[in-house]
């Protein structure tokens, strides 16, 4: 019973540890995609403006702009890693979780050949 119980509570867990990488993705794929955009747009801002033939931006601007840039991309990379640390725990969990339910089985099949021996036994 307790095993069962231990096992149940494990299974929750890793549904939860599921559950968040599942919500870290879609946060990342959410991130990733407004990144995409705000790239896109600062590689595209000066078109209007050579339509209208000035510059608004100063040097300084252009630096700052490319260094947001950068540190978007920065920050998705380390988005990534911290996505893929994740997962790998999320491995390493599922196979402990594995390997003990396992074990579990294992005891549970012990137990009931031990039951079946006791009956066998009581009979005679």
């Amino acid at each position: 019973m307790e095993k069962t119980r231990k096992l149940e509570d494990i299974q929750c867990s890793v549904q939860q540890i599921q559950t968040k990488l599942s919500k870290l993705e879609e946060e990342r794929n959410q991130f990733s995609y407004v990144a995409t955009e705000i790239i896109d747009l600062c590689q595209t801002n000066f078109i209007p403006y050579r339509e209208l033939g000035y510059y608004p931006l100063s040097v300084k601007d252009e630096m700052d702009r490319l260094e947001d840039i950068e540190m978007l991309k920065r920050n998705e990379q380390l988005l990534d890693d911290f996505i893929s640390e994740r997962r790998e725990e999320l491995k390493k969990a599922m196979s402990k979780l594995e390997n003990e339910k396992e074990e579990l089985l294992f005891q549970q099949r012990r137990l009931e050949s031990q039951n079946e021996e006791k009956e066998e036994k009581n009979g005679d």
